[in-house]
């Protein structure tokens, strides 16, 4: 994979004192206008479609017919989110949909969606639609199961997102995600999805041993980053100007 670095090139004695994972939920804005890069989103659809074709190829292997395979052909306008294996956004939306119908916003005459008349699905699809990701949110973007292929995307998203840092691919054999370091030391961690439960030291324990933290730990960082200035500079300052002496 171009651009990756093995995981023990980069561990955690690479981490700087004040690492801080970026977090997409609060952070959006920052980078939400480079995603319209070119080469950004060449990299979210080469990664997609590599992704959809090496589903497709498991599936296969394990004894499906072709015709037992849905189209997973990526399609852009349907967002990476929909080719997550499983079924959590299913299940989050329906979710949403009985929390709708407790507060009386909604009714429905099965508790099983599945088995509505026609025309009583449809206005089902239609309201249930509402509580799954939609374009330019984080949620829309989070292909759970596809780490490897979103992080060559996470990379490019965050030489566009804070370029004073230098961005690498970390790779682990169960998980990949992408760095942004300053004086070879990893200052800034990008994973769409994982940021909202592990912390810096967890996602690289997840990279480099292959196994998910089960807790959440203590924040590696107690300080903050100014992401904003990092983000904002243009002055031409160095990394270690901006990303270490906040």
């Amino acid at each position: 994979m171009t651009g990756t670095t093995t995981n023990h090139m980069l561990t955690m004695n690479s981490l700087h004192r004040e690492a801080e994972v970026f977090d997409f939920r609060n952070k959006w804005a920052l980078v939400l206008p480079h995603l319209a890069h070119p080469k950004v989103r060449k990299a979210l659809v080469k990664g997609m479609r590599r992704f959809c074709e090496t589903e497709r190829a498991r599936l296969l292997s394990e004894g499906y017919r072709p015709g037992q395979i849905r189209d997973i052909r990526y399609n852009p306008t349907k967002g990476p989110w929909f080719y997550t294996p499983d079924d959590r956004w299913l299940h989050r939306a329906r979710h949403g949909v009985e929390l709708a119908m407790d507060r009386g916003e909604f009714s429905c005459t099965c508790s099983n969606p599945d088995s509505l008349p026609p025309a009583e699905k449809a206005k089902y699809d239609q309201f249930e639609a509402r509580f799954l990701p939609r374009p330019d949110s984080y949620y829309w973007y989070q292909c759970f199961g596809a780490c490897h292929w979103l992080a060559p995307w996470l990379k490019e998203l965050g030489k566009c997102s804070f370029p004073q840092l230098s961005w690498k691919i970390l790779h682990g054999e169960r998980h990949s995600l992408a760095v942004g370091l300053a004086q070879s030391r990893i200052r800034l961690i990008f994973d769409i999805l994982t940021f909202d439960r592990l912390s810096a030291i967890e996602m690289l324990e997840f990279v480099n041993r292959g196994e998910e933290p089960s807790g959440r730990c203590v924040p590696f960082s107690s300080t903050g980053m100014n992401f904003t200035a990092l983000a904002q500079n243009t002055t031409g300052q160095s990394a270690k100007e901006v990303a270490l002496n906040e």
